[in-house]
């Protein structure tokens, strides 16, 4: 979220600490039911739309010259996901190992 409010800080639209603080007890709180459609999509083993949520938030970042080492980050292991997704053989799994 600190990157995120980084970015949005530096497009002109800055999110105060006070409404920072409050969104993240919200979505960390122990058994929040509070998840985004890509969480559960990564939780199901199902294709994530990485690019269009995080990797567009990543590209803005880089417009406006604000590092997103930990979005950036993020966007690999998931893009890793959705090609693994992608590739799964029926039946396997996205999380399937042959053990090699």
């Amino acid at each position: 979220m600190t990157e995120a409010a980084a970015v949005a800080r530096a497009a002109g639209h800055p999110v105060g600490e006070k409404d920072l603080a409050a969104t993240r007890a919200t979505l960390t709180a122990t058994g929040s039911p509070m998840t985004s459609s890509m969480s559960r999509d990564l939780a199901e083993g199902r294709h994530t739309e990485v690019d269009s949520v995080l990797g567009d938030l990543c590209d803005r970042a880089r417009g406006l010259g604000v590092t997103t080492p930990l979005t950036d980050l993020a966007v690999l292991a998931l893009r890793i996901h959705n090609r693994r997704v992608a590739h799964a053989v029926p039946g396997e799994g996205a999380g399937h190992t042959d053990g090699s």
